[in-house]
């Protein structure tokens, strides 16, 4: 069985780097504002768009759900569900985020960069023209899981 890869489509070269570029600094800036930040909205918004990003790619790289990375994802994501709206950072919270994002930063060793590239440019997509909600992540944690 061949796997169907996503292609990015009708990216030049430079801003697939731009991409690629604004992808690493978001994980720098979500990992340093999960370590220390008070701002409850910064770290959801920062961890969550690295978090959607690297589940999707792991969907589309077909990814084993049973891979220690992905259950640490998904625990993070739970996390991240609860820090939303909330004012302060619970330390638990901040701990299960900052290992997801260390997680994501593991599996950006396994997965396909393209793959990567695909779903930051869906997401920038999405974000254009609304918002990422929790109902977004629940489809992406139940793809992966029967993947």
């Amino acid at each position: 069985m061949s796997v169907k890869k996503r292609q990015p489509r009708g990216i030049s070269l430079i801003e697939r780097a731009v991409i690629e570029k604004q992808v690493r600094e978001t994980l720098t800036a979500a990992k340093a504002h999960a370590m220390s930040s008070e701002d409850s909205d910064e770290i959801v918004g920062e961890a969550g768009r690295m978090f959607y990003v690297v589940l999707g790619a792991a969907i589309a790289d077909q990814l084993d759900p049973g891979m220690p990375e992905i259950h640490t994802l998904h625990a993070a994501c739970d996390a991240l569900y609860d820090q939303a709206g909330e004012d302060a950072v619970a330390a638990d919270r901040r701990a299960l985020i900052s290992a997801g994002l260390r997680a994501c930063e593991h599996l950006f060793g396994i997965l396909d960069y393209d793959s990567v590239i695909a779903e930051a440019l869906a997401l920038h997509r999405r974000l254009k023209v609304g918002h990422l909600d929790w109902h977004a992540f629940e489809q992406s944690l139940q793809r992966l899981a029967t993947t």
